[in-house]
């Protein structure tokens, strides 16, 4: 081979955003990304529309409370969690003592409010016609990429360990993404040593262990040639 028919291939070095940005501009027709400003507006109105319809809110609407509550909500969907198994676990226990315990009474109303508002930003998501990251991985799981990704690194760790990682449906994108054959972590021996192998090997069925040159712990879990 003559060095001018050689080819360089460089990794894309991307945060956990980035990485859906990544994936988002490789789909073969992309939805348009919703900012966060244009997410608050919706479930500002979900939120409005909610108190109106008779779940009022034990508490007044702010614009600093709407931004905690769209992080909530951020935070159920990367755990797993749905707005009906939120509903269905928190008010199961709550509606024991609502009706001698005020402070259950008003945890009751304020999640019922709460999974009301929710389920209204995700119809008038969907009305948008926009994606925010959540229905972003439906449709990566639902769909080839146009220019799939093969190979992943990952040298972050998970999100009980490390504010910067990966959260549970960010490990089952990884493991169910179309065309995606393999995904390697990189971690220190410390970080394994935490815990982080044993949540992986839940998080990641076939996930397997190892060291790399460096002496430091490398695991890698492969997926079949779809």
């Amino acid at each position: 081979m003559r060095s001018s028919d050689r080819a360089l291939c460089l990794p894309h070095v991307v945060t956990r955003t980035g990485w859906y940005d990544e994936l988002h501009s490789r789909m073969p027709s992309p939805s348009r990304r919703l900012s966060d400003l244009e997410r608050e507006v919706l479930l500002k109105a979900a939120a409005r529309a909610t108190a109106d319809s008779g779940h009022s809110a034990p508490f007044r609407l702010r614009a600093g409370l709407l931004v905690q509550m769209l992080a909530f909500y951020d935070d159920l969907r990367r755990r797993n969690v749905s707005i009906d198994t939120f509903e269905r676990l928190v008010t199961g226990d709550l509606q024991r003592d609502a009706e001698l315990d005020r402070g259950a009474e008003r945890l009751l109303r304020q999640t019922k409010f709460l999974a009301a508002s929710f389920r209204g930003y995700e119809t008038r998501l969907a009305d948008a016609g926009g994606v925010d990251e959540h229905t972003l991985r439906g449709q990566l799981l639902s769909a080839e990429s146009a220019r799939p990704v093969r190979q992943a690194i990952v040298t972050v760790g998970d999100r009980s360990v490390d504010p910067a990682g990966l959260w549970p449906a960010d490990f089952d994108l990884l493991t169910q993404l179309p065309l995606l054959e393999r995904v390697d972590i990189v971690a220190t021996r410390g970080t394994i040593a935490a815990g982080l192998f044993d949540r992986l090997q839940k998080l990641m069925p076939g996930f397997e262990e190892g060291d790399d040159v460096a002496g430091r712990r490398r695991g890698s879990c492969r997926s079949a040639p779809q």
